[in-house]
């Protein structure tokens, strides 16, 4: 059998096993689709969606001392996402950014398709990067990660193709790279990678890239203005960077490329194919810069740690199955040229690694959807006990991904911008005063969080006649207290 035939048909059962995988997946999708926005960066993704659908860039956020609400843009994140998930809740509602998600997964495998199979690669290995835990997650979940992963591997797969080819394709391989800014400042890492060393060799289409590059950039310059009134506004972040970041981070990290993605850095370091030393860089390079940041999803307890802070590898996670392919057939080979051994191990080991990976692909979702049943009920709650029409001062660290405009208007404003002996001249103007907290239990940093909850709360009952309305425990490692402020005396 010639090395074509043989190609052809592990690509027929690569494909076979993907198409499997996009089923099964659409499918738990659609029997358990998500009740709830339940991650915070998703709340503020997805109602700056929902402005933008209404053709609006704004809405209408409570102020503290006063009753009339000021326009505020309903997120600080670039606006990629946003913009990628408005046709879905234009269509479906702001439960339809799921179905965005979805169409990321989708767009990345079909262009990781055709990039290995222009590549003379199997497409089957695209099965370590869907084995991934925040794959599976967040595909379904309407976050930066997926358009992230879509966008990189666009923008990577013409880099590879656009060498020696017409101009037009290395200006659309830049012109992603740059776009990709408006989804994550650090999708350009694996780009920094890539066209630097185009720029070493001196290739002549290092101008068509830096032509691209420009382009996307200024759409980010662009919608940077539009939305926050700076051209050259960044997200500020309250987690800095630092080498004990690193001791902190590694393990996990560790964990996500050598186990979630089974053997991931193995692969990138031995490959052999083209753009060798640009590959291996762009990887440590995204690993590098997340390895020194200072959240890796530690604050949040459980499981969900194993997918807040792996998620920002997801980008680079098609360069992973990349060099895999190039990898693992070289070994194999080699293997068989040194044993008796035939293709048979190998043929059974694909199986069941795609059988698996079919299963977890419907499994996540049910999974996924009782976790979140939780949050539907303190969602639920926190509406049932707080009012429209009152003040309601809240932790929005741990209430963020629960009150939004989409479930129902409420005036609500973070405790931090009111001490508690200004609380009285919040009631003055509002009328009326809710305090509504949430307490988390699941992780030290919340747990922290909900000490100062509580120590607000006292020096707030000092000063002012305040009465708990609601106490609520739920399994879900949460409480939720609301307190009514009937009467502040005058100080």
């Amino acid at each position: 059998m010639s090395a074509d035939s043989k190609l052809n048909m592990k690509s027929t059962v690569g494909n076979a096993w993907i198409l499997a995988f996009v089923l099964v997946y659409a499918s738990g999708l659609a029997l358990y689709w998500p009740r709830i926005l339940s991650i915070s960066d998703e709340s503020s993704y997805v109602r700056q969606a929902v402005a933008f659908a209404h053709d609006t860039r704004t809405v209408a956020m409570a102020v503290p001392f006063s009753s009339s609400p000021k326009a505020a843009t309903p997120s600080t994140y670039p606006v990629g996402t946003s913009a990628f998930l408005v046709p879905f809740v234009f269509v479906g509602g702001w439960r339809a950014a799921a179905a965005g998600a979805f169409v990321a997964l989708v767009l990345t495998l079909l262009i990781l398709r055709r990039w290995l199979r222009e590549e003379g690669r199997s497409p089957g290995f695209i099965l370590l990067m869907l084995g991934y835990p925040a794959v599976l997650v967040l595909s379904r979940i309407g976050m930066s990660d997926m358009p992230s992963a879509a966008v990189v591997t666009l923008g990577l797969w013409l880099f590879f193709k656009g060498r020696g080819r017409p101009w037009w394709i290395s200006y659309a391989s830049g012109l992603a790279a740059g776009a990709s800014l408006l989804f994550r400042e650090t999708n350009a890492l694996p780009f920094v990678a890539f066209y630097s060393g185009a720029l070493v060799r001196r290739e002549r289409r290092v101008f068509a890239l830096g032509a691209g590059v420009a382009t996307g950039i200024t759409a980010r310059l662009l919608t940077n203005y539009l939305t926050q009134g700076e051209w050259l506004y960044l997200r500020h972040t309250p987690f800095g960077y630092s080498f004990r970041s690193v001791l902190v981070n590694a393990p996990l990290y560790a964990l996500a490329l050598l186990v979630f993605a089974p053997g991931g850095l193995v692969w990138v370091l031995a490959y052999r194919g083209r753009y060798r030393t640009e590959l291996i860089g762009a990887v440590l390079l995204v690993l590098s810069f997340f390895l020194v940041y200072g959240y890796a999803g530690w604050e949040s307890g459980g499981l969900r740690r194993l997918v807040l802070g792996p998620r920002f590898l997801i980008p680079v996670l098609p360069l992973v199955v990349f060099a895999a392919a190039e990898v693992i057939p070289r070994w194999w080979q080699a293997i068989r040229a040194r044993s008796a051994l035939t293709d048979a191990p190998a043929r059974l080991a694909c199986a069941a690694c795609g059988s698996l990976v079919v299963v977890l692909g419907f499994l996540v979702h049910p999974v996924h959807a009782s976790w979140a049943a939780g949050q539907v009920v303190v969602q639920g709650e926190l509406y049932s006990h707080t009012r429209p029409d009152v003040a309601i001062l809240t932790n929005s660290v741990a209430t963020g991904k629960y009150f939004n405009e989409i479930y129902g208007d409420r005036r609500v404003i973070d405790h931090y911008l009111v001490k508690p002996e200004q609380v009285g001249r919040v009631l003055e103007a509002h009328g009326l005063v809710q305090i509504a907290f949430v307490e988390r239990s699941d992780s030290s940093f919340f747990r922290g969080e909900a000490q100062e909850s509580r120590d607000y709360v006292a020096a707030v009952r000092a000063l002012c006649q305040t009465e708990l309305s609601f106490d609520r425990r739920f399994p879900n490692s949460e409480r939720l207290l609301v307190w009514d402020v009937r009467f502040c005396p005058a100080r």
